[in-house]
């Protein structure tokens, strides 16, 4: 399969990497298995906080007001 011009080196994680190792192709079972099931979970669950947060900041700046001028009456008391 030829690479796309744009395509940057790939990347593969060292830990699935290493898990792959461990555990061959079989399906995966037991503790190992539930614990790889709770943190696959915590991992996505990490990342909706930062999906949350940064729509979060970008609906605040949007309901902000845009900067517009106004005037303001000044009164000298000198």
């Amino acid at each position: 399969m030829a690479k796309k011009a744009n395509d940057g080196p790939e990347f593969r994680c060292p830990v699935y990497d290493m898990l792959g190792k461990l555990c061959g192709k079989s399906p995966l079972a037991g503790e190992f298995a539930e614990h790889l099931r709770k943190a696959h979970v915590e991992v996505l669950l990490a990342v909706r906080s930062l999906i949350d947060e940064r729509v979060a900041e970008l609906s605040k700046a949007a309901a902000a007001p845009k900067g517009r001028s106004r005037r303001i009456k000044v009164t000298g008391e000198e």
